[in-house]
């Protein structure tokens, strides 16, 4: 009964430390943000040394050209030149969208960026 006690008690650890381990890594892979200048919130995922996935989250007071703007800024920010290659996914607002339907709820601006190799 002594070993098996020891034996589910070394178990749960096990289990626990397996848990938190993933939880960190998964954490670590994307990043949840706040840029002061254009006031809104992203998230960042780096895929690998040159490529990200980049999701600017909207709200209701967030207009589309603060966001796109927020977005070209910040692949100039990460690959630190012109020569990016951004390849925009989801979350293009159309001239009459809020015209139209002015309780449409605009889905996040989101992108991968490819940035140049050094």
């Amino acid at each position: 009964m002594m070993k098996k006690d020891f034996f589910m008690n070394e178990l749960k650890r096990c289990i626990f430390v397996l848990l938190l381990f993933s939880v960190v890594t998964s954490a670590a892979e994307v990043e949840k943000l706040y840029d002061f200048d254009h006031q809104l919130h992203y998230k960042q995922q780096r895929i690998s040394d040159v490529e990200y996935h980049i999701e600017v989250l909207t709200d209701e007071n967030r207009r589309f050209n603060r966001l796109a703007t927020f977005l070209l800024r910040h692949a100039y920010h990460l690959c630190q030149s012109y020569q990016f290659n951004l390849q925009i996914l989801d979350g293009i607002e159309q001239f009459d969208d809020r015209r139209i339907s002015p309780n449409y709820i605009q889905p996040s601006l989101s992108a991968n960026l490819v940035c140049p190799k050094k």
